[in-house]
């Protein structure tokens, strides 16, 4: 009976020395690293000219869906003035997939403070829908727009100075479009995070 207590012992001091040095050195001590992120000044914006499109009736279904979604997320709820939306135009893989598709995608985002993006290098071309900005990129399709002649100049940072997006909680939220046949099939989308 006293050598089944002793082993029971020993073995309990055996786990509780390989717990002490799991702990003391399988713990790897991390160093907190600061990234410094300059704020932008004045000199580090340009202005960039940009065609205006306008968007077919084709498309307001669509686009009336993102809006309603995106003005029933919490986390955009009056923030009307300060979120606009990419629009870009995609051609080659299927996003996900190694697939190569044959037809055009659509990819729509909500943007959190427009005005620190940098459209310099992404934009192409913009149109207005209901009181919001589209930030256009990318190949233009007759049957979803029309060019109005119109060019409007948009100040935005330099491309040289760009660092980075930063980011906003809620920016989850795409809608990824696959057009053909003259429809557009909604391939997949991010949630709303409340």
């Amino acid at each position: 009976m006293c050598t089944i207590k002793l082993d029971i012992m020993k073995s309990l001091v055996y786990l509780l020395i390989i717990l002490g040095f799991s702990l003391l050195f399988g713990c790897k001590s991390y160093k907190e690293e600061f990234i410094k992120f300059r704020p932008y000044k004045n000199k580090d914006f340009i202005t960039k000219d940009l065609e205006i499109y306008k968007a077919s009736e084709f498309l307001y279904p669509v686009l009336d869906s993102i809006i309603m979604k995106t003005e029933q997320c919490p986390v955009y709820h009056g923030l009307k003035e300060k979120i606009a939306f990419n629009f870009s135009v995609h051609k080659g893989y299927i996003s996900g997939t190694d697939e190569i598709s044959p037809y055009p995608y659509l990819m729509i985002s909500v943007v959190y403070a427009p005005k620190f993006e940098n459209h310099a290098k992404w934009t192409d071309a913009i149109f207005y829908y209901k009181g919001y900005d589209f930030y256009f990129k990318g190949k233009y399709l007759n049957a979803l727009f029309a060019k109005t002649g119109e060019i409007i100049s948009i100040h935005c940072i330099d491309p040289k100075k760009y660092q980075i997006d930063m980011p906003f909680e809620g920016e989850e939220m795409y809608w990824w479009y696959e057009y053909r046949n003259d429809s557009l099939i909604n391939t997949s989308y991010g949630y709303c995070i409340e």
